[in-house]
This record gives C-alpha cells, sequence and structure tokens, in this order.
C-alpha cells in the first residue's frame, strides 16, 4: 500500500490545548462551513447524532449555533463534547450551549 505524505499546511494531528481540550487545526479550518451547512438543513429542534466526534471541536460549535437541537457524540467513553463520560471532553462540553448537559 503507498504510503501518503502530507504537509505540515495540512496535516491535522489533535494536540493538547488550553488545559485538557484536544485541538485538531483541521477541525478548526472547516468549522464555518460545516456550521453554515448544518444551519441550512438541520431542523429548527430535535436530537442530532454527530458521528466520528473525535476532540469535539466540531459538536461543541454545533451546539452553539443550533441550540434547539439535543446534540449526542457517538463516542460515550471517548474524547467528544456535549454528552460524554470523558474528562478531556468534558472541557469541551464547557463551551456547549445552555441546555446541552456534558
Amino acid at each position: 500500500m503507498p504510503v501518503r505524505s502530507f504537509s505540515g499546511e495540512f496535516a491535522s494531528i489533535a494536540e493538547p490545548s488550553d488545559g485538557d481540550k484536544l485541538f485538531a487545526p483541521s477541525a478548526a479550518r472547516n468549522m464555518s462551513p460545516l456550521c453554515d451547512l448544518l444551519g441550512e438543513f438541520a431542523p429548527d429542534t430535535g436530537r442530532a447524532l454527530e458521528i466520528a466526534s473525535g476532540t469535539g471541536q466540531h459538536v461543541t460549535s454545533f451546539a452553539a449555533h443550533l441550540p434547539g437541537l439535543s446534540w449526542q457524540t457517538d463516542r460515550a467513553g471517548g474524547r467528544a463534547a456535549c454528552q460524554h463520560r470523558c474528562p478531556r471532553g468534558r472541557s469541551w462540553a464547557g463551551q456547549c450551549a445552555p441546555g446541552h448537559p456534558p
């Protein structure tokens, strides 16, 4: 299998940042377009599941931009935000919209 190399500009490795949060540059880069897309197509209220929750950066932002949705990550024991059980993820969960418990 060929090995792909990535330049530093596009490679995204989650690293510790701001306390015990993980930060992935790629998540930060695509946050706004994803929030815009969800704002256009997601319902105003209901429940939403984020798949491949990773660092929790996306779901934290989604919850802030779409407060009528109750967000659940697919990583109940992993590094995610809003409704999870991992200490690292709880740091992002503190930034969730009101009504979205950690």
